[in-house]
């Protein structure tokens, strides 16, 4: 399960006022508790909304809109993480320093819709979930052949496909393990 972890805007962050040297220092020890325990997927920090844009729609019509906006709702950083619950998501967002360093700070959790969440989609999903897996596995430094057959696209329920599938995976297992 992916969720985000938003720090909600404050008027210092709004004004572009730097963390003191200690929040600094926390947050960094935050940061290396999340990648240490394998949680962390991305994370950061936004300048104020002062450099930001807002693009809205209007039926056909697209406006933009320049900085600053209104200090409700404003994000000034993120953690994204991958863990297996709600309650572990929210036991790193207690772990965490306080975000604005003036005992005022805030952090919103959201999970992240999956392609399950979205669609009931059998195909849509199978295709979500290996782009993730072969994702992954290249960020690992792996090489991975992508299947997608014609005839089910990334489905298995075909004996032909199923053999295919196997005999990919012994490729993959050969090359990557046995070396």
């Amino acid at each position: 399960m992916r969720f985000m972890l938003f720090v909600k805007a404050t008027t210092d962050s709004e004004a572009g006022v730097l963390p003191s040297d200690q929040l600094i220092a926390a947050m960094m020890q935050y940061n290396e508790a999340l990648v240490k325990a394998g949680v962390l997927v991305d994370g950061g920090g936004l300048l104020p909304s002062s450099t930001g844009v807002r693009v809205t729609w209007e039926r056909q019509n697209k406006r933009v809109i320049d900085g600053p906006f209104d200090l409700a709702g404003m994000v000034s950083g993120f953690w994204l993480i991958e863990v297996k619950s709600r309650e572990e998501a929210l036991e790193w967002a207690m772990r965490c320093p306080d975000p604005s360093g003036s005992g005022k700070g805030a952090i919103e959790l959201r999970q992240l819709s999956e392609a399950e969440d979205l669609t009931e989609n059998e195909e849509l999903i199978q295709r979500e979930a290996a782009d993730q897996m072969v994702e992954r596995l290249r960020s690992m430094g792996l090489e991975v052949e992508y299947l997608v057959f014609d005839d089910e696209g990334h489905g298995f329920t075909k004996r032909v496909n199923q053999l295919k599938g196997y005999g990919a995976m012994a490729d993959f297992l050969i090359r990557h393990l046995v070396g």
